[in-house]
């Protein structure tokens, strides 16, 4: 069995992985949505740090950071649950609303979902 040579060009401009390569994921930007988290202000005031709240809720810390770094995608319910169990307090204390930051697409735009049901078949 002959072993892959892999030129050092293709090293030095994208990842290797293993036995294939690839182009390097692309950095993320902020998320663009109009909530944001206002754990760190919360945590500031209960003189307690994201670490604390990661031991104490059994989130991952990495989660936790996301969030306070508008980076995340989405949020269980769960998580919001074990976060203001743990800190004593609302969600609406742990979130708000930014009615500045724009919106992408606006809901006039988005198109009406049209029924996924075939007439041929009522």
């Amino acid at each position: 069995m002959h072993a892959k040579y892999i030129p050092i060009e293709d090293i030095l401009t994208r990842e290797y992985i293993g036995p294939t390569l690839r182009s390097p994921s692309p950095k993320r930007k902020n998320m663009d949505h109009r909530i944001t988290f206002k754990i760190e202000e919360v945590l500031r005031q209960r003189e307690q740090s994201l670490y604390w709240l990661s031991r104490t809720t059994g989130i991952s810390y990495t989660t936790l950071w996301r969030l306070t770094k508008d980076r995340a995608l989405g949020m269980n319910f769960a998580t919001l649950e074990k976060m203001c169990i743990a800190l004593e307090c609302r969600p609406g204390d742990l979130m708000e609303l930014d009615p500045d930051k724009k919106q992408k697409t606006k809901s006039r735009d988005i198109p009406a979902r049209t029924s996924r049901r075939a007439s041929s078949l009522l």
